[in-house]
């Protein structure tokens, strides 16, 4: 490859990722008050999207035949599903914890008591 096809496939990888990003931010921006579990929906669907939108750039331009190019963006597409799932079940367990910190912050205001609880996480667990 020639430094011209490197900087075309730079190319391809920086504007997937950038334009990933800036989608990820304005859907953030705009769910804002969105559960938790959305935010980290959409910040995996935006690393999943900007390597998977290089991939299918990259492909499209150096494989030589349809089938390749075919191949290569089914086992990106596959590759991308498997983590958005994956992300799914492990954001439950995060999103849990933070209803639950909040259900407790809403009792200790009520002048209940609350018992600590380990949380999934360093932030999560240290409020207690």
């Amino acid at each position: 490859m020639s430094i011209v096809d490197y900087a075309q496939v730079l190319g391809f990888a920086v504007g997937s990722a950038v334009a990933a990003g800036l989608l990820a931010a304005l859907v953030l921006r705009l769910a804002r008050r969105a559960p938790l579990f959305v935010h980290v929906l959409v910040i995996v669907a935006a690393a999943v999207g900007a390597v998977a939108g290089g991939i299918a750039l990259t492909a499209a331009g150096m494989y030589i035949n349809d089938a390749d190019t075919a191949v290569a963006l089914a086992v990106t597409a596959a590759s991308g599903l498997v983590s958005l799932a994956l992300a799914v079940l492990l954001a439950m367990g995060l999103s849990r914890d933070a209803r639950g910190l909040g259900r407790d912050a809403r009792r200790l205001g009520a002048g209940e008591r609350v018992e600590a609880a380990r949380r999934v996480t360093a932030e999560l667990d240290s409020v207690q």
